[in-house]
């Protein structure tokens, strides 16, 4: 072992007010209202990290965990809630050389969202990142790169919970000419969606996605 860090942080936070702040509905459309009502909030969160460098293999190791957790009053439909939020995530990611023509980074990282009300009606999102990204030094004047990324969200109704994208480029370089081409989305993904909440609302976002491409760039140096 070449090196190893590790890092933690601890915070903690009060507060008190004499407005809390509600949510009206109305159809379709929602109001904000403030009261004259004393509203007392609390959070804390913990995190740790660390990091290994193992030398022998030409390897970085890095995890860390984070955890975090609030209560505070909320008004809906002008009834008082008491709401608890708890987040807890893990990451964890990888970088290494092998031999000196091939470069392998991976990362990842796994979060779990809960907020209930009243210590009764709780809602829940768990998201996976993942990232896969693999560099080939073809002697001096090609580089090849492929990326693959999934996404995970337990809570998208609209669309897959899970969603893969891949990337693939090639540059050659002659003299002061380089050639770079890029293919984008092979998997041909048509959508991806991410699903996330508020206090008391779920929101869905789609996001439509351009499809397969190819695309052929002519760089010239002057240098």
């Amino acid at each position: 072992i070449h090196a190893f860090f590790v890092s933690t942080r601890t915070a903690y936070s009060k507060s008190e007010s004499e407005l809390t702040y509600g949510t009206v509905y109305n159809g379709d459309f929602t109001t904000t209202r403030q009261y004259d009502l004393k509203n007392e909030s609390e959070s804390v969160m913990l995190s740790l990290n660390a990091s290994k460098r193992f030398r022998g293999i030409s390897t970085t190791v890095k995890a860390g965990v984070d955890a975090s957790g609030s209560h505070y009053q909320y008004i809906r439909q002008e009834q008082l809630m008491p709401v608890i939020r708890r987040t807890v995530s893990a990451t964890f990611g990888v970088d290494t050389r092998i031999a000196s023509a091939v470069l392998i980074s991976y990362s990842g990282s796994f979060s779990d969202n809960r907020v209930s009300f009243d210590k009764s009606t709780s809602s829940c999102i768990k998201i996976l990142n993942q990232s896969l990204t693999t560099s080939f030094l073809l002697g001096s004047h090609v580089i090849a790169r492929t990326s693959f990324r999934h996404y995970y969200n337990d809570r998208n109704e609209a669309t897959q919970k899970n969603s893969g994208f891949i990337n693939a480029a090639i540059s050659c370089r002659s003299g002061r000419m380089e050639y770079p081409l890029s293919a984008d989305n092979l998997l041909d993904t048509t959508a991806y969606s991410s699903t996330t909440f508020s206090t008391n609302t779920i929101y869905s976002n789609i996001y439509d996605l351009r499809p397969l491409s190819v695309l052929l760039t002519v760089k010239f140096s002057l240098r």
